[in-house]
C-alpha cells in the first residue's frame, strides 16, 4: 500500500488560499504569512492532517517491518508536518516552473533555478539529521551543514 501525498498538499494549498484572502482583505496585496497566518496553517490545518498522515506512516511502516516505534507520539507527527511541507513546497517550485502564463516568466526561471534543488535539499537535511542521530547523538552544539547539489 502506497501513501496518497495530493490530499495533504491539497490541504495545505486550501490553508494558504486562506492566508492569501486575509491578506487581501486587509489591504495587503503580497499574501505574505504573518506570525497569525502562520499559526492558524500550522494549528488548525497541518496538524490535523498530520496527525492522519502519521498513522498512515506508522501502518505502512509496521506493515512492512513487524514492528515501529511507538504510535502516537510527537516524533511521528513532526515527520509528517515536514512530509506535508516539503512535498508541498516541491510541489509549488514545480508547478511555477512549469507555469506557461507569458507575464510570470521572472517568476518561472526563479521557481525553475529552486526546483532542481529541491530534492537534494531535503534528502541531505534528511541525512544531516541522521548523522546528528548516530549513536545517539545530541544536535545542541554540533554543525551539520548540507549541500544543496
Amino acid at each position: 500500500m502506497a501513501i496518497d501525498i495530493a490530499p495533504y498538499i491539497a490541504e495545505i494549498q486550501r490553508l494558504m488560499g486562506v492566508v492569501y484572502q486575509n491578506a487581501k482583505s486587509s489591504g495587503l496585496g503580497t499574501g505574505q504569512i504573518f506570525t497569525k497566518d502562520q499559526k492558524d496553517i500550522l494549528i488548525s490545518g497541518a496538524f490535523n492532517a498530520a496527525t492522519k498522515l502519521s498513522k498512515e506512516i506508522y501502518d505502512e511502516v509496521k506493515k512492512k517491518e513487524g514492528s515501529a516505534y511507538d504510535w502516537p507520539g510527537n516524533e511521528w507527527d513532526m515527520l509528517a508536518v515536514a512530509m506535508i511541507f516539503s512535498s508541498w513546497s516541491a510541489w509549488v517550485f514545480k508547478a511555477k516552473s512549469a507555469d506557461p502564463h507569458p507575464n510570470r516568466v521572472p517568476t518561472r526561471e526563479g521557481a525553475k533555478a529552486v526546483s532542481k534543488y529541491v530534492d537534494s535539499m531535503i534528502a541531505n537535511a534528511v541525512k544531516g539529521g541522521q548523522n546528528i542521530g548516530k549513536d545517539n547523538g545530541q544536535s545542541e552544539g554540533r554543525k551539520e551543514p548540507i549541500n544543496i547539489s
